[in-house]
Parts: C-alpha cells; sequence; structure tokens
C-alpha cells in the first residue's frame, strides 16, 4: 500500500494540473520483466528520436541504473483511466508509462513518454478540432495495380511533421 501512495504523490508531482488521488491500484501493474520493459522502451524510442540507439540508449540506461539499481528496483507500469488524465487528452497517439522505485535508495524515477499529433493543437497548447484530410480513390482500370486511396494533396507528412513528442525523465527522492 506504501509503494501505491508514493506512485500516486510522483504522478501528482508531475502533473500539477491533474488530480491522482481517484487511480485505483488495478492501474498499476507491477512488471516482472525488467528486460521486456526496457526493450519497449528502447524499441519505442529508436522508432522516434533518430540518434536513439547510437547516443542515448546506453546513457538513459546507466543513468536510471545510477540512480535506482536496476538489478534490485521494482518496475511498474500505470494505465490510464481513459477520461481524466494528460495520458488520454485529445491528440495523444501512444504513451507508455514506468515507474522504476529503487526501495534500498528510497527514489522513484518516472519516465513517461507520448507522442501527440500536431493536427491537434494550434501551437499555443489549445486543443483544435482536427478534420479529416481529402482523400482520393485511383480506383481506374489503367493496368497499373495502383488502385488505392491517396491524398488528393501530394505533399507527404513524415512522422517527425505529424506530432509533437515529449519525454519526461522524472526522479522523485522519498522522505525517510
Amino acid at each position: 500500500m506504501k509503494t501505491f501512495v508514493y506512485l500516486i504523490a510522483t504522478l501528482n508531482a508531475s502533473f500539477l494540473d491533474y488530480d491522482f488521488s481517484h487511480a485505483s491500484p488495478e492501474q498499476f501493474k507491477r512488471e516482472t520483466n525488467r528486460h521486456m520493459v526496457m526493450n519497449e522502451i528502447n524499441t519505442t524510442l529508436s522508432g522516434v528520436v533518430s540518434n536513439y540507439n547510437t547516443e542515448i540508449k546506453d546513457r538513459l540506461w546507466s543513468s536510471v541504473d545510477v540512480e535506482v539499481d536496476l538489478d534490485s528496483c521494482e518496475i511498474y507500469s500505470y494505465v490510464p483511466n481513459l477520461t481524466s488524465d494528460p495520458f488520454t487528452e485529445a491528440g495523444i497517439i501512444w504513451s507508455f508509462n514506468y515507474f522504476f522505485y529503487g526501495k534500498t535508495v528510497k527514489r522513484i524515477i518516472f519516465f513517461t513518454c507520448r507522442a501527440v499529433s500536431k493536427a491537434a493543437f494550434d501551437g499555443l497548447g489549445k486543443s483544435v478540432e482536427i478534420s479529416k484530410p481529402n482523400i482520393k480513390y485511383d480506383g481506374a482500370d489503367d493496368g497499373d495495380d495502383n488502385n488505392e486511396y491517396s491524398a488528393v494533396d501530394e505533399n507527404q507528412w513524415t512522422y517527425e511533421e505529424a506530432i509533437i513528442g515529449t519525454m519526461e525523465f522524472e526522479n522523485t527522492t522519498l522522505a525517510p
């Protein structure tokens, strides 16, 4: 129960505009395989951060290890309640949320990352309505086998142009 209180307090300290006091213990899952969690984080970040594998990954995990001792820490994931937290706001494409809890050093690292659609914001942090793109169907039987849907606007968005990414790395030292 004490761990649950620490996790809630960490969320509340990380997101001051939200109140996680109503979060339930079922929203926190104890992860038993550290390597699977690390692999999920590595896979996700390497897909969106161009130099993740070459410049960031080793430093990241070395820093986490120094702070909470990866071999002995407990890892929890947080599953959003889908109604009132920063991981389910309009425009959120995906997110992950992990707590690395080093009991012996009394520290929690809250590691969260989310991808936000640029189309959902006006640049000032305000939500805007997302409109559907103008789509055409090339269904002509012209023998080119290219009968597929495509955007009328030939300018194609890249992943980097379509999302705003945030990566939070928070270290909380617990009071004795």
